[in-house]
C-alpha cells in the first residue's frame, strides 16, 4: 500500500482542542548531574525563553535541556557576577536576570550582552552597599526591592538612593498585583508600597507569611505556621485543610491552576479552582532527606526540586503506571474525569478517580473517539456512529442507505459547528445536531483512496491520511 496526504483547503477555521495539563500522580526524579551534582541549590526561575536558571553557592548556572553554562565570580574581570554563592534570584517581565549574592551584593545579569552590571547607590545617607543579598524582587516599573542582612530597602529606577523600610526583621516575601501593586510579606503582617511616599503601610496584621504562591488571578496561597492558608485581598484568609491534619513543610509556584506541597507525611497536589487536594506519590522522602531548598513547577509542569545536594527534575520516562487495564486500546480520550478506551473489544469507559474498573459501553470494534460539544461520538470499523451523553445515553446516528459507510477513522467539527467524518468510501459531513448535510467520495490520480484519519492545521486546512487501494482491493 502507498501512503499519501491529501490537503483540501477550507474557508472554515477548525476548533482547536485546548490541551489540559496535568502533573503525574506518582512522580519520579532523576538527578541534574555535571557541575550540579551535589550543589547547595538556592533558588530557581525560568525565564521568558523556557530556560532554567539555578542559583547555587558556586556560582550561577543556566540549563538548556543539553548543557549547563557556568557563570563565576571572577576577581579580574569586572564583568562577572559579584560573588559565587547566589543567594537570591528574580527575572523580571523584562527577561532581566537579578542577582542577590552572599558578599558580593546585587548585580543585574544581561544575557544577551553577557554583561552584569553590579548595582550600588546611597544607603542610609552613605555610599555603601549591603554584601549580603536575601531576596531580591524588580517591580514592572523597575524600582529594586531587596532585603539584606541590614534590612529592607528600595531604590526607583530614576534615583540613586536606597531607602530603608522599618517592617520589622526575619524573612520576607516580595510580590505584585495586577502588575502596579507591590505588597511585602512578612511573619507580623501584609505590607503594600505607596509609590507617593515610597513607604510600606500595613494593610492587614492578620496574614503572616513564611512562604507564597502567588495565583494567576492575583489571590495568594501562603504558608504559616506549617498551615496553609488562601487569601483573596478582600476576606479574611482562609485556611485551606490538609488531608489527615498533615503539617506543611514546603509550597511550590503556582502553575496552571495547581500548586504542589510537600508535606511531613505526604505530598499533594492543590487544585485551586476548586481547592481540592490530592495525594501523590514518589521519590520525595529521599530528597526530604537530602534537605528540600526549592520546589519549583515549569512552563511544561514539570517538577523541580532544588536541595542542598543538587538539583532534581521530574523524570516522565521514569513515571509508573500503577494500573494495567487488559483492554486491546486503538484509541483512547481524556477528558476531565473520565478514560475512554476504544479497541476490537468494544469502547469501554474507566473513572479517573474510581478504582479503575472498566465498565462497556459498546460492544462494537472502535476506530475512532473524539468529544464533540458535551457528547462522546464514536466511529466503528462497520460504519457505525453513534453519540454518547454524560449519563452514558447512546444513540446511533443515522447514515443514508444508498451510500453505506464503513471503518470511520475521523471525527472533527469546524468552528461552524458542522461535523466531518471520514470513512473508507469518503466524507460525510454532519450538522451540529448530526443531519447529514453532505457526502461524497474523493479520487486521487482517477483512483478512490481509503481515509485512514482526519486532520486540521492552523492555516484552516483539513488534511487527510489516505492509502490508495493495492491491486488486490480493485
Amino acid at each position: 500500500m502507498y501512503m499519501r496526504i491529501l490537503v483540501i483547503s477550507m474557508l472554515c477555521a477548525l476548533m482547536a482542542n485546548a490541551q489540559n495539563t496535568h502533573i503525574s500522580s506518582n512522580i519520579k526524579f532523576k538527578q541534574v548531574k555535571k557541575e550540579l551534582a551535589d550543589q547547595w541549590i538556592s533558588e530557581l526561575a525560568q525565564d521568558e525563553n523556557g530556560f532554567m536558571w539555578v542559583a547555587t553557592q558556586d556560582g550561577l548556572y543556566k540549563h538548556n535541556t543539553k548543557r549547563l553554562t557556568t557563570y563565576r565570580y571572577n576577581p579580574e574581570n569586572t564583568n562577572t557576577i559579584p560573588a559565587n554563592w547566589v543567594k537570591s534570584m528574580f527575572i523580571d517581565h523584562l527577561n532581566s536576570i537579578w542577582i542577590g549574592t552572599y558578599g558580593g551584593g546585587l548585580s543585574n545579569f544581561e544575557e544577551h550582552t553577557n554583561t552584569n552590571l553590579r548595582i550600588s547607590g546611597i544607603f542610609n545617607d552613605k555610599k555603601f552597599t549591603p554584601l549580603i543579598i536575601l531576596k531580591v524582587f524588580v517591580s514592572h516599573d523597575q524600582t529594586i526591592f531587596i532585603n539584606t542582612d541590614l534590612g529592607v530597602y528600595s531604590k526607583t529606577k530614576n534615583s540613586n538612593a536606597f531607602i530603608k523600610h522599618q517592617v520589622g526583621s526575619g524573612e520576607v516575601f516580595f510580590f505584585e498585583r495586577d502588575h502596579k501593586t507591590t505588597y511585602l510579606g512578612t511573619q507580623k503582617g501584609l505590607y503594600k508600597y505607596n509609590t507617593l511616599n515610597q513607604k510600606f503601610d500595613l494593610v492587614n496584621k492578620h496574614v503572616h507569611l513564611e512562604a507564597i504562591a502567588l495565583i494567576d488571578n492575583n489571590n495568594l496561597i501562603y504558608k504559616f505556621n506549617q498551615q496553609l492558608f488562601y487569601y483573596d485581598f478582600i476576606n479574611a484568609p482562609v485556611k485551606i485543610e490538609i488531608p489527615k491534619n498533615d503539617l506543611v513543610h514546603k509550597i511550590s509556584n503556582v502553575r496552571h491552576g495547581k500548586c504542589v506541597i510537600l508535606g511531613q507525611k505526604q505530598t499533594y497536589i492543590l487544585s485551586l479552582d476548586t481547592k481540592a487536594i490530592h495525594p501523590v506519590s514518589g521519590d520525595f522522602d529521599a530528597l526530604k532527606k537530602l534537605g528540600i531548598n526549592v520546589v519549583f513547577i515549569d512552563k511544561q509542569d514539570l517538577l523541580w526540586i532544588g536541595t542542598t545536594k543538587g538539583l532534581f527534575k521530574q523524570n516522565l520516562l521514569a513515571t509508573i503506571f500503577e494500573t494495567t487495564l487488559a483492554l486491546h486500546a486503538r484509541r483512547i480520550l481524556v477528558d476531565d474525569s473520565h478514560i475512554y478506551i476504544g479497541g476490537t473489544n468494544g469502547l469501554y469507559k474507566v473513572n479517573k478517580d474510581s478504582d479503575n474498573v472498566p465498565v462497556q459501553l459498546l460492544p462494537d470494534r472502535i476506530t475512532s473517539i473524539s468529544k464533540i460539544n458535551a457528547d462522546i461520538v464514536v466511529g466503528t470499523f462497520s460504519g457505525k456512529l453513534f453519540r454518547i451523553n454524560g449519563a452514558n445515553e447512546i444513540k446511533r446516528v443515522s447514515f443514508s442507505t444508498q451510500n453505506p459507510v464503513s471503518k470511520i477513522y475521523g471525527i472533527i467539527q469546524d468552528k461552524l459547528s458542522r461535523i466531518w467524518i471520514s470513512t473508507w468510501e469518503g466524507i460525510v459531513v454532519l450538522s451540529s445536531d448530526f443531519k447529514i448535510l453532505k457526502q461524497f467520495s474523493i479520487v486521487n490520480a482517477n483512483k478512490p483512496i481509503k481515509i485512514l484519519k482526519l486532520l486540521y492545521d492552523q492555516h484552516d486546512n483539513i488534511c487527510l491520511l489516505y492509502t490508495s487501494p493495492s491491486p488486490r482491493d480493485s
